[in-house]
């Protein structure tokens, strides 16, 4: 015998190259019973692995909802620390130009009133300006007088 050969039905007997091989007797029922079960383990591992790969997939979903949950707030915290820093560097800017112009007022009242409102200087010059014209006119009288070219005017004082 070279091939697989089988004996008798009641109790199957294997030969493979003269060889005997025993196996336990099979008979049909056994082996329907045998192939329901390997499709109720086929349905089992199936309906496990579906189970084990929705599982897996829901904890990678969860994994890929952290990481960007975790991103966006990273760069949301990046835009609001840029956002905060151009708000104080606007205040900043703000607070310097307020001043700013505050210097400025401070400088052209403090020019004005040195130069442009000082009265006692303008008192001054009304003074010596009055004192010149009067000067100036005793001047070109008592000239008039010695040439004697007004006629009756000889002194300014009262006459007696």
């Amino acid at each position: 015998m070279d091939t697989w050969q089988k004996e008798s039905d009641s109790q199957i007997d294997y030969y493979y190259d003269d060889s005997p091989l025993r196996l336990p007797s099979i008979s049909i029922r056994d082996v329907l019973l045998d192939y329901q079960q390997f499709k109720a383990a086929r349905v089992l591992q199936l309906h496990f692995r579906g189970w084990l790969c929705r599982k897996r997939f829901l904890k990678q979903r969860a994994a890929v909802t952290t990481i960007s949950r975790w991103f966006r707030g990273y760069i949301c915290s990046k835009k609001r620390f840029f956002a905060t820093q151009e708000d104080l560097q606007a205040t900043v800017l703000a607070y310097y130009n307020h001043y700013a112009i505050k210097i400025q007022a401070f400088y052209r009242g403090w020019r004005n009133r040195l130069f442009i409102h000082d009265v006692r200087a303008l008192t001054r010059m009304q003074l010596n300006a009055a004192q010149d014209v009067i000067n100036c006119i005793a001047y070109q009288l008592h000239t008039l007088l010695r040439e004697q070219k007004l006629p009756g005017v000889y002194s300014l004082r009262a006459t007696e």
